[in-house]
């Protein structure tokens, strides 16, 4: 009885223990030439039922806690053939590679709102726009336009609290806005967003914002995009990818067209009371623009290195006119002097970029990568200014031809060593050169001037994890050298260092809650116009000229983020900017009629923000993302010989709505309000933005349609007041920027990716 006892306990204790041996299955999910393939879906199966399931990222997947036996696991990408593997797990595994064969089956896959848009990690907001209803949107400035804080308009961008982001494409600085112009929504990705930004970037910017296309492209694309309203706009292109031997070539061309009219009433007046007098413009500006865009690209990978060199060009045209009625009241008796200005323009500009990324894997622990690039643009523009005084008909005519060339230099060497499982350090250094050659005239006077600048940067970050915490330091050094002059006495030489640390920790003490607390230093230096003593004349009434004893702006940030559930997140920022640089307005030492615009530093400013944001899907069909955000300046400006404190607090709000009708069929909602807010000596008018967006993707997925509205409103435009020194200025922009804006995209064919002989049999082999 007792042997039979000992027998069972022994077979209950070894059954028990084969029941708790639970292993992981791990690998990456690549393409044929070895480049993962983010948001692949891996699933491990027994018999039709899902043991294990993960998504793919550009590290790779793990399955953990399964069971020994017998499995099937199948892994699978949009564009990409399934791979089905049987798999016997007996212990632990690491897969390696799995390579998926490239088939762009567009047909067998649906794009919906399954995927989640919005996700955080380690204070970082990730959207996806792969799969997506975003990926259906007209251009990719619509898509940044769904960034939760961020606001795209008029051809700026910027981000609530933040100021103008950092574009990234691929990792890799934005050079040029045509780059990303060129960019289809089809291609994206995923769009990060960091709000709190390390060493490693550009320290003029308190936000990043990094665009990640897909690996591949289809072999043709072709696109057209309208836009009806009293702007119009339209595109047309075309983007194709195909092999040359062991390479892989990019073609891509686009025209753009583009008629704009604008209107604004501008008044500026001084305040002095024994010099007071007023200006007011009704400014009309037609401005009717061409450009041609074209880019080549060739792609080789190798077992453990890439290369992608890149050749991007741009030809634009440009024939604006500009009409303006100015009134001119001065004087002690109020003199009055009626104006009519006519300014006839003739824009020609040439643009020519190329640019080398080279990355290089030693061993499993180290990564190399090198980018280069060197962009040469030309520009010139004859304008012919007619001001002619109603009173008496006499005429001012004046002659403006500008010639410029500008060489842009840039180098940029990052080294990446990994330590162990949550340890990695980055070191890193950059140079950049500006050079310019400029031959101008006005009224064949020779102004030239010149600018010479030099950056060397050097910087080194790290990271660090401990169970569930986990640590980003970093440390930025900047040198900066400045040759400014136009004739030789105006000349200006500018040189500057300054050290730069950052740090940022992330709590996580379950899978859907965060907590991150972030420090940086940036700093910011002034540009060309605010330095240089040229005088630049807006009209016969007023005129800017630069400061050379400008100082650098430099902005300490302390940021403090919480995640729960990648479904709401809290943000709040203490910001406190020293030597902010602001243009005011002030009477002409010489000429008591006349304005004289020039920059100048402000003290120390304060800043307290806040942003929430909720985001969330219903029942795989609904899709909605609400954000609010307001800030609470603290500083001090002169005005009209007193001090005047700005502490009034400004707030805006965002709504996302989605919503999958069919299969194939998305209606999306947008609306963003901003309330009349202050930066330093400006006041901006209350704004509203509400438009709305149909998307169609017909034949077997191949051809997308989308029909967009926007600015319903007709409000998404407020005022503008400056009020400095002696000097209030109000600008009302009376621009209608509702439209409706037409986007056609179709495939034409399936793409047909560069195999190397060895990969697949290397691979199953080892398999």
């Amino acid at each position: 009885m007792q042997k039979h006892f000992f027998l069972l306990f022994f077979l209950l204790a070894c059954t028990a223990t084969a029941l708790q041996a639970q292993h992981t299955v791990q690998g990456i999910v690549c393409d044929a030439d070895s480049v993962p393939l983010p948001y692949a879906n891996v699933v491990l199966l027994r018999q039709d039922s899902a043991v294990g399931q993960a998504v793919s990222t550009e590290q790779g997947f793990v399955l953990k806690g399964i069971p020994a036996g017998t499995y099937t696991l199948r892994a699978s990408y949009v564009g990409f053939e399934d791979l089905v593997l049987p798999l016997e797990v007996e212990r632990s595994l690491s897969m390696g590679i799995l390579v998926l064969h490239a088939g762009y089956k567009l047909g067998e896959v649906a794009v919906t709102a399954s995927r989640k848009v919005l996700s955080y990690d380690k204070g970082i907001l990730k959207m996806a726009v792969g799969k997506t209803y975003l990926a259906q949107l007209p251009d990719i400035h619509d898509i940044l336009a769904h960034v939760p804080g961020m606001f795209v308009g008029n051809g700026k961008m910027n981000y609530f609290g933040k100021g103008t982001p950092l574009i990234l494409i691929n990792g890799k600085e934005m050079r040029s806005g045509e780059q990303l112009a060129m960019i289809q929504p089809s291609q994206v990705q995923e769009i990060t967003v960091d709000d709190s930004p390390g060493a490693r970037y550009d320290p003029r910017y308190s936000v990043v914002v990094n665009i990640k296309t897909l690996p591949r492209k289809p072999a043709l694309l072709v696109y057209g995009t309208s836009t009806w309203a009293r702007r119009y706009s339209g595109t047309a292109g075309a983007i194709s990818q195909f092999s040359l031997g062991k390479w892989l070539a990019d073609v891509s061309y686009s025209f753009r067209k583009r008629n704009n009219r604008f209107y604004n009433l501008q008044q500026e007046e001084s305040l002095v009371p024994e010099n007071r007098f007023m200006n007011i413009f009704q400014d009309t500006t037609l401005a009717r623009r061409m450009s041609h865009d074209w880019g080549l690209g060739l792609y080789r990978k190798w077992k453990a290195a890439s290369l992608n060199l890149g050749y991007a060009g741009y030809y634009s045209t440009n024939r604006p006119r500009y009409t303006s009625l100015a009134w001119n009241q001065s004087g002690p008796q109020g003199e009055e002097t009626l104006t009519d200005v006519s300014k006839k323009s003739r824009y020609k500009e040439t643009q020519h970029l190329l640019s080398l990324d080279y990355q290089q894997s030693i061993g499993r622990r180290n990564h190399l990568r090198l980018t280069t690039d060197y962009l040469n643009q030309t520009a010139r523009n004859r304008d012919l200014i007619d001001e002619t005084a109603l009173a008496d008909g006499k005429v001012l005519q004046t002659t403006i031809d500008f010639r410029g060339v500008y060489h842009i230099y840039s180098v940029q060497g990052e080294y990446e060593h990994t330590f162990g499982k949550g340890a990695s350090l980055l070191a890193g250094a950059r140079y950049s050169r500006v050079h310019n050659d400029d031959k101008s005239e006005q009224n064949g006077t020779p102004t030239p001037y010149l600018l010479k600048e030099a950056r060397y940067a050097a910087y080194a970050e790290g990271q660090f994890k401990w169970g569930k915490v986990s640590l980003r330091a970093g440390v930025r050094g900047e040198l900066f050298r400045k040759d400014y002059s136009g004739e030789e006495q105006t000349g200006t030489k500018y040189k500057d260092g300054f050290f730069l640390p950052s740090l940022s920790v992330t709590y996580a003490p379950t899978d859907g809650l965060q907590f991150s607390l972030s420090g940086n230093q940036k700093i910011s230096l002034p540009s060309f116009n605010e330095l240089t003593p040229i005088v630049t004349y807006f009209n016969q009434y007023s005129y800017s000229i630069g400061n050379p004893f400008l100082k650098p702006t430099v902005r300490y940030n302390l940021s403090l983020q919480a995640a729960l559930f990648n479904k709401l997140s809290l943000s709040i920022d203490y910001d406190q900017v020293k030597n902010d640089r602001f243009m005011s307005g002030e009477l002409d030492a010489t000429d008591g009629n006349t304005l004289r615009y020039t920059y100048g530093n402000l003290g120390r400013i304060e800043q307290y923000s806040g942003m929430i944001t909720y985001s969330a899907q219903f029942a795989n069909r609904y899709g909605v993302s609400l954000t609010g955000g307001v800030a609470f300046p603290h500083y001090e400006i002169p005005y009209n010989g007193q001090t005047v404190r700005r502490t009034t607090p400004s707030c805006m709000a965002q709504a996302l709505l989605h919503w999958r009708i069919g299969r194939h069929t998305h209606f999306s909602a947008s609306y963003a309000y901003n309330s009349k807010a202050y930066d330093k000596a400006d006041t901006y008018g209350p704004t509203h933005d509400l438009g709305c967006s149909l998307s169609v993707a017909a034949l077997k997925d191949k051809l997308i349609v989308s029909l967009q509205a926007s600015d319903l409103l007709q409000k998404s435009v407020g005022y503008n007041l400056t009020n400095y020194g002696h000097v209030a200025t109000r600008l009302y922009e009376r621009a209608d920027s509702r439209c409706v804006t037409l986007s056609v995209r179709y495939v034409l064919n399936s793409f047909k990716p560069v195999r190397r002989a060895s990969s697949n049999g290397e691979e199953m082999e080892r398999l």
